[in-house]
This record gives structure tokens, sequence and C-alpha cells, in this order.
């Protein structure tokens, strides 16, 4: 058990999926007028009751030395009851800004730093995946929503790669796995990240959550990070992910193969060192 809840945990860090809206009524301002514009304290966006549809036919990698690829076919985005998408950012605007750390007590002190802050998102949002192929073979369909992350930031710096750190809060009400013309496989239902978690562990009914869970610690001089690197002993070009991460993850529900498990609770996760490097042979 212990083994399917880790590769359920960082399974859902690869499948959380923060969408970008589209906006409409742009208005057009003129350079003389952009001109007196001064974004002293950062871009504020705001987006009112933004609804639309998604349709991809698909996206797949192959890996070019072997030919094997992973395909994701007929994805749909939707609100999970028939209707679009929809986004709102209500009272509090998304702020996208530059800042420069004063703090001579912090390791990055005097380091300039991007960003996007959203403190009140509401969202409905919903993925299906009709075809999830790999290497030819057909696995099956995804289903995966609704995804609600009411509260999430972004760091970003440019040092030493791309060092980033994310905080949110996330529920997804459910994520299904179904092996072609199967029953469910694989069913999650009620999923939350977040800094911490009260409540006993096997009633999902008390549960109550606060904070963000969190990768990556900029302020502590732990960034997670995104590199690109060429060793010079074989000159091989890697990509480097390091994901250190903390917070809590449960699961209000869990069934495998027809089998219901019952709560996943796991809690004061703190991942001090995950890296992940991809060579390009």
């Amino acid at each position: 058990m212990k083994e399917l809840r880790t590769i359920i945990f960082y399974g859902l860090l690869l499948l959380v999926v923060i969408p970008l809206p589209a906006f409409a009524r742009m208005t057009p301002v003129e350079d003389s007028e952009l001109a007196k514009i001064e974004a002293s304290s950062g871009v504020s966006i705001c987006i009112n009751s933004v609804s639309f549809d998604l349709s991809i036919g698909g996206v797949k990698y192959t890996d070019t030395d072997t030919g094997n690829a992973i395909e994701f076919n007929n994805i749909t985005g939707h609100d999970g009851a028939g209707g679009p998408m929809t986004f709102d950012t209500g009272d509090s605007p998304i702020i996208l800004d530059l800042f420069t750390v004063d703090d001579v007590s912090s390791p990055i002190n005097g380091r300039t730093l991007f960003s996007l802050v959203n403190s009140d998102w509401t969202q409905n949002v919903y993925y299906t995946v009709d075809n999830l192929v790999f290497c030819n073979q057909d696995l099956g369909s995804l289903d995966i929503g609704v995804i609600d992350i009411p509260n999430s930031y972004l760091y970003l710096d440019p040092h030493g790669g791309v060092g980033f750190e994310v905080g949110l809060e996330l529920k997804v009400d459910d994520f299904s796995y179904t092996y072609n013309t199967a029953p469910t496989s694989l069913s999650l239902q009620g999923i939350h990240l977040a800094e911490s978690a009260s409540g006993a562990p096997e009633t999902p009914g008390t549960w109550a959550f606060s904070g963000k869970f969190r990768v990556g610690n900029l302020f502590d001089n732990d960034p997670a990070r995104f590199d690109v690197i060429t060793e010079t002993i074989n000159n091989t070009t890697h990509v480097i992910l390091d994901l250190p991460m903390t917070g809590t993850l449960r699961i209000e529900d869990l069934a495998f193969g027809g089998e219901d498990f019952g709560p996943c609770a796991i809690d004061g996760i703190k991942v001090h060192r995950l890296s992940v490097e991809i060579p390009s042979i």
C-alpha cells in the first residue's frame, strides 16, 4: 500500500494543470496613453465570468531514437456537466509583478524575482482524454476534474537555470483511469493538496485544510529548478528538474481494480531532494 501511495502522489503532481484563460473585449491603447502608465505595483488582471470550450485532437511525444511514442488523443475541456470551462477572479485580481528581495538575512537578498499571485480564483475545469496510447497500445481513457485551484502563486528566479517556487491549494473531485472497456481500473475521489490538514485521516467528513502545498523554497535558497546542461566529459546534454516540496495530500476515496480501499492521507510531506535527469540520447 505504501508503494501505491507513492505512485499516486508523484503521478498527481504531473497531472496538476493550471490552465490559462482566454481574454475577451480587449481595448486598444494609443502609444501616447500607454507611455503614461507605470506598473509600480505590478499589473492586475481581472477576469469576469470567462468561459470557453477546449478540443485538442492529440498530443504526442516520440522518442526519435526508437520511434516509440506516448499519445493523448481527443482531449476535451469542459465544466464536468456538459458546459464550457469557466473562470472568474472575483474581487481579487491576478497580480503579475517584479520585485527585489530586500532582506539581509535571506540567502537571495538583492535578487529580482518575477511573481504571479492569484488569491481568489473560481473555476470549473474538467479534462477528458479519450485515448491514452503508449507504444501503439491503447491503454484506455482518463477523466480529471472538476479541478479547483482557489489560491496559488508562482515565483521565478533566473539564476542557475530557471529557479521557481509554486504554492497552491488544490481540490480535484475525480481522477479516473479506465482500461479500454473494462470497469474503472483506478479511481481517486476528492483529491486535496494543501500545506496541512486536520481531522481524522479515516473520516473525510472531518477534514479541513489550510495553507498551500509548496514546490521549491526560493527564499531559503532551495528552489525547484529547471535547467538544460551539457556535460563536458562525454558532451551529452541533459534536462534537469529538481522538485523539493512540502505539504499534505489526502484522498477521500481510493478504488483500484474494483476494490475500494477507502480514504488515503499522506501528511507532513517533506521531500528534501527529488531530482529528475532526462538525457538527450
